[in-house]
């Protein structure tokens, strides 16, 4: 079945062609939105006689894109269905009028649609969500806590009284003076802001009802920006933050209250499905998968395994998809290349140094972090200490559980493979029987498997062929990271859309992770870089000077750049934290495990005395060297370094055979 979808309720014009397949899976064939927010921005809000006007202009034009990217013609369709309320009622005549035209000439059947229950139903055409389950509707207009029991039959569990959440959010936009709409600006501001500044009230909190309540919270933050004015920026920021923490406070308790009735009336929801414009904030958002997670492991453990929780977000009003063509951008299930991603939920598979500094860091940016430990009396450790040996006095995040059942971790939304990278393959494998297809799996060592040359990323698409491969590096050291000291990496896959959701699942103030889509060049720069501070660290030990060390560090990066480019890399990711970065900083410091064993081998030691912590580049190097040699790329540092690890070359005949080469041209 196709059908063309048109949206006119609110303040965008939408067109949209879906074919119903035989599954009774939607999938959407076009989806073409034009705003009109600069049309209404001079007024601060939504004017209907503005926005009905841009609707007369805009329909036929949109509707006509929508078919030619679908590559049809009005015949083709089985239908045409056009929303018909609640909405401001001159856009709703328009998209009607026009649907019914269409429909009259092309001799096809037309349906109006119910706005609220387009959002109810979404889920189960473009996701096949199974009845019952929670549906939270906000937007600018409406906030709801719905039951959706089957077609047509909805209870109403919990209401607002006075105003919307968006609504709330636009005014408060308003009233501080930031451009329109107000919603996204007031988040935008309140990423900088301090939270904890203003105590605002939190209006319906720990009462029996589902039930909202804003006017009176949007009442406080304008007496209180009054009390202080004139505003800085940094009030407009506190104020903002303030606000938002508020709304997040009172969604969660409203959300958990209307949950509890939903279970008590009829059983566990299959999801909590979240619709409307609100949904995209990503404050909230990341709350509501708390709140999901907690029905998840509650229904689990009271009735012995329910399905893994699901928030699913469905755009409304003020929002970039079609009526009856709205697309989840929160199963990980089928989801196109580039699309919208959100990751909430994260494995951190690996309770080293770095797993668990990682599992910090997520759960500080806000996600929902299970830390995995193959031994079961180690897991139990962490989890009773809250606080892991390898990482003295730092205590474990509230927001972090710990597991040593691999199955229990892989329930989740993205994977960070932290293991040493002799030991990726084996991990990859285990854990890809219990993933969902399309899940990202995030390698966090540097390094080339042995025998295979793979890098991380090639082992995880051997293992893993369903997931989406990741490449984390760059000047990270576990310590620095725990104690949230600022701290830059680079984040790489294929997909830029998974890149995204990864860097903001994982970032924060001071863990910044930049995207990036060239894996091989932050895959090569970490391994590299390895090798090189072997290197580096044996000059120090020999004590060869700050001049020499200079030398060495910038004619080891000359090679990793050959390397580099001979694989593809491109030059700046190797001139950015992955590359240069990251030599830097494991070339000059002595809580780099690998320039660690150069020192103790540059001071005469051998290498069974100098091995304790694990030093990826002593596997490295031998496959580094021969993957060069087959491609005829110069590597004397590193290939120098190869032959102290594996015994044929001393250190002071390795050493003479870099000052003895020909004088050449730098490059």
């Amino acid at each position: 079945m196709l059908v063309l979808g048109i949206e006119t309720t609110c303040d965008e014009t939408a067109a949209s062609v879906v074919r119903l397949g035989d599954d009774g899976r939607g999938t959407i064939l076009s989806n073409v939105v034009l705003s009109q927010i600069a049309e209404h921005s001079p007024f601060g809000g939504v004017v209907p006689e503005i926005a009905a006007r841009a609707h007369v202009e805009l329909l036929d034009m949109v509707i006509a894109k929508a078919m030619v990217e679908a590559g049809l013609a009005f015949r083709d369709l089985d239908g045409i269905a056009a929303a018909a309320g609640p909405g401001l009622i001159g856009g709703l005549i328009v998209g009607l009028t026009t649907a019914k035209a269409i429909a009259l000439v092309a001799e096809k059947p037309m349906v109006a649609v119910n706005h609220l229950e387009a959002h109810a139903l979404t889920a189960r055409l473009t996701d096949g969500t199974p009845f019952p389950y929670c549906l939270f509707l906000a937007s600018g207009g409406h906030t709801q806590i719905l039951a959706v029991l089957d077609v047509g039959n909805y209870v109403r569990l919990g209401t607002t009284v006075d105003d919307a959440i968006g609504e709330a959010f636009d005014k408060v936009g308003k009233l501080l003076g930031l451009p329109y709409p107000g919603g996204p600006e007031v988040e935008r501001e309140a990423v900088e802001g301090n939270p904890d500044r203003f105590p605002f009230p939190r209006p319906m909190l720990g009462r029996p009802e589902p039930n909202f309540s804003l006017s009176g919270l949007k009442t406080a933050v304008r007496l209180e920006a009054e009390k202080i004015a004139p505003l800085s920026g940094e009030d407009v920021r506190d104020l903002c933050a303030s606000f938002q923490q508020a709304v997040v406070d009172v969604t969660v308790d409203r959300l958990r209250t209307g949950l509890r009735q939903f279970r008590e009336r009829f059983g566990a929801p299959n999801a909590l499905v979240v619709a409307g414009g609100v949904a995209a904030n990503q404050a909230l958002r990341r709350n509501l998968h708390r709140v999901a997670f907690e029905q998840w492991r509650d229904d689990r453990l009271g009735r012995g395994g329910a399905a893994f929780p699901r928030v699913h977000r469905h755009a409304g009003c003020g929002s970039t998809r079609a009526l009856a063509a709205r697309r989840s951008a929160g199963a990980g299930r089928g989801r196109s290349r580039g699309a919208a991603v959100t990751i909430s939920r994260i494995a951190v598979l690996g309770a080293g140094a770095w797993g668990t500094a990682l599992a910090n860091c997520a759960a500080r940016a806000g996600a929902i972090v299970i830390l995995w430990a193959r031994d079961r009396e180690v897991a139990a450790a962490i989890a009773d200490k809250r606080e892991n040996p390898r990482l003295p006095g730092i205590r474990l995040d509230d927001g972090v559980s710990v597991t040593s059942d691999l199955q229990d971790a892989a329930e989740t939304e993205a994977v960070l493979l932290v293991v040493p990278s002799q030991a990726m393959r084996g991990v990859a494998s285990e854990v890809a029987d219990f993933l969902v297809e399309g899940t990202p799996i995030v390698a966090c060592a540097k390094g080339i498997e042995r025998g295979t040359h793979l890098f991380m990323t090639e082992i995880v698409a051997q293992c893993a062929p369903t997931a989406v491969p990741a490449i984390l590096s760059g000047p990270s050291f576990a310590a620095d990271v725990a104690r949230g000291l600022p701290t830059a990496v680079t984040l790489a896959t294929e997909d830029e859309g998974v890149a995204r959701a990864l860097a903001q699942a994982l970032g924060s103030a001071t863990f910044r992770p930049y995207h990036s889509t060239d894996v091989r060049g932050v895959e090569i720069g970490g391994a590299a870089k390895n090798v090189l501070a072997i290197a580096a660290g044996i000059v120090h030990g020999r004590k060869l000077g700050a001049s020499a060390a200079a030398a060495l560090t910038t004619r080891g990066f000359a090679e990793l750049a050959r390397f580099g480019r001979a694989f593809g890399a491109k030059v700046e990711t190797l001139t950015g934290l992955s590359g240069l970065g990251d030599l830097i900083l494991t070339c000059s410091s002595p809580q780099s495990r690998n320039f660690s064993l150069g020192v103790t081998l540059g001071e005469g030691r051998t290498l069974a005395e100098a091995q304790g912590k694990l030093a990826e580049g002593i596997f490295t190097a031998p496959a580094l060297v021969e993957m060069a040699s087959a491609r005829g790329i110069d590597m004397p540092i590193a290939t120098a370094v190869a032959a102290v690890l594996d015994g044929s070359l001393s250190i002071d005949a390795a050493i003479e055979s870099l000052l003895t080469r020909p004088f050449k041209a730098e490059g």
